[in-house]
């Protein structure tokens, strides 16, 4: 295994980096710190921003405002083929003529590192993308996923201080994507390289990343871990964002302590848990309450928790689950995912209850 050395020292920041066409402000004071082997995400839909602020780190796109600093030194100054940065984009552009030894080596030998020291880099970096073997391949004679893992050693054998990603599975079909995913956060967990990847697959940010910073209109509206994003949302738009959600709006009749009385809009009143939460909320206010679909229960005689009686609208059954839409009495449309295969009738149309816990309710201002 390719034992690689040197990479970003400590971190990189992004300090109140704004990026402006004319008048139009394409991000907004984006601030951003990424320690030495994190893989971070910046995940949003289109036109947030996230592409923009991966370019400005690149050196491809010129800031604003603000500053991108590598171990407490700015760079905005600096060209892109300055930084040392290594950056994998959707197209792999691999020279066609030129062999798969020969596309590796190519940032090598405009460094101008010796033939011999070349040709050893290129067989460890071969064998860390599973591709020992393959050195007098043309590009045409490789699949997509081969092609990518080329792309992904030509862009790491020079050993970059960072990796950057841009969506560099958005062509690929499902389970390739999945298969490079894997292969990307072992590479990069192997190595310890520093990754900044850019995407709008949920899916991926979570399974790949140990951070995700979410974007929307140029902004950042919340960095934290994937399990945290997913458990923890601090808005409606992250809730219904990362993964599916049901949502519940409600008003707040009174707070005790760290404890709501919410009143939903079908005249149910629940106690809601706020905890480190609290400071966001006062009495009078409206609020939203997410339910992430595996907290629903099947309803059964002896069951405490809020109930909701309604019919089964959609009904899909994914193997080891069904995922169910379901619209309750009172009109909410719940999604719900259940492992109870063949104790209920989960066909569409059947009459059904499923109920919640006021603990599984996850608390959010907007």
């Amino acid at each position: 295994m390719l034992a690689m050395t040197g990479g970003l020292g400590k971190r990189m920041e992004l300090k109140h980096v704004t990026k402006r066409y004319g008048k139009n402000e394409v991000v907004k004071d984006v601030n951003l710190t990424i320690e030495k082997g994190d893989f971070v995400t910046i995940l949003g839909p289109s036109g947030a921003g996230k592409s923009t602020v991966l370019k400005m780190i690149s050196g491809f796109e010129d800031i604003s405002e603000g500053q991108i600093l590598v171990d407490g030194k700015d760079i905005v100054d600096r060209e892109a083929n300055q930084r040392n940065f290594g950056m994998l984009f959707q197209n792999y552009a691999l020279f066609p003529h030129m062999t798969v030894e020969e596309n590796i080596a190519y940032p090598l030998k405009i460094r101008k590192i010796e033939a011999n020291q070349r040709k050893e880099m290129v067989e460890n970096i071969l064998e860390v993308v599973n591709l020992k073997g393959y050195n007098k391949r043309y590009p045409k004679e490789l699949s997509g996923g081969q092609q990518q893992r080329v792309a992904m050693a030509r862009t790491i054998v020079f050993n970059p201080l960072v990796l950057l990603l841009d969506e560099p599975m958005a062509a690929l079909d499902k389970q390739l994507r999945k298969q490079m995913q894997r292969e990307i956060r072992k590479i990069h967990q192997d190595l310890g390289l520093t990754t900044i990847s850019v995407t709008h697959d949920q899916e991926e940010a979570l399974t790949m990343a140990n951070k995700i910073c979410v974007m929307r209109d140029g902004q950042i509206c919340q960095i934290s871990t994937p399990e945290d994003l997913y458990e923890y949302p601090n808005s409606r738009f992250i809730a219904n964002f990362i993964g599916e959600s049901t949502i519940l709006d409600g008003h707040i009749l009174s707070i005790d302590d760290d404890q709501a009385r919410v009143k939903l809009n079908d005249g149910k009143i629940v106690p809601v848990q706020l905890g480190e939460r609290t400071s966001w909320f006062h009495e009078g206010q409206d609020m939203y309450l997410v339910l992430r679909p595996e907290r629903f229960r099947m309803v059964q005689a002896d069951f405490k928790g809020i109930v909701l009686p309604g019919f089964i609208n959609q009904s899909t059954y994914v193997g080891d689950a069904y995922y169910l839409e379901i619209e309750s009495e009172e009109g909410l449309m719940l999604r719900v995912q259940t492992y109870a295969r063949g104790k209920y009738d989960l066909r569409r149309g059947a009459p059904i209850k499923v109920g919640f816990y006021p603990k599984d309710l996850i608390p959010v201002a907007e």
